[in-house]
């Protein structure tokens, strides 16, 4: 029997960050944007996003460079994507933005919710 696995440039992440079911019992999460496509998102975001599918979701991804936008939301089944940062900032889908560059000082640059 002949096994293949399909993997991006990073490689598949590790089955304990893998994702988990989101419950239907939690209607109201934090729903994060990420304001950029970097590596760092996954680790500081998205997987530890995913075993919190109650307290936070990634909502959206925006990137000046609206393909690699959709490759990165389809990559990590994130439902919204934009090819514009301040479109996503207007956007009603988000409650808070992470700043997922390596080098920023801030990562939580806007959160209105209560």
């Amino acid at each position: 029997v002949t096994t293949t696995t399909t993997t991006t440039a990073a490689g598949p992440p590790p089955s304990s960050l893998a994702p988990t079911s989101r419950s239907t019992s939690c209607p109201n999460p934090l729903r994060v944007g990420l304001l950029g496509t970097s590596g760092i998102s996954k680790f500081a975001v998205i997987y530890p996003a995913r075993h919190q599918p109650c307290t936070t979701v990634v909502a959206a991804v925006a990137s000046r460079d609206a393909d690699r936008a959709q490759v990165f939301a389809a990559q990590n089944a994130i439902p919204h994507w934009f090819g514009d940062y301040e479109a996503m900032l207007a956007s009603t889908s988000i409650d808070a933005v992470f700043h997922a560059h390596a080098h920023a000082h801030t990562d939580i640059l806007y959160c209105p919710r209560s």
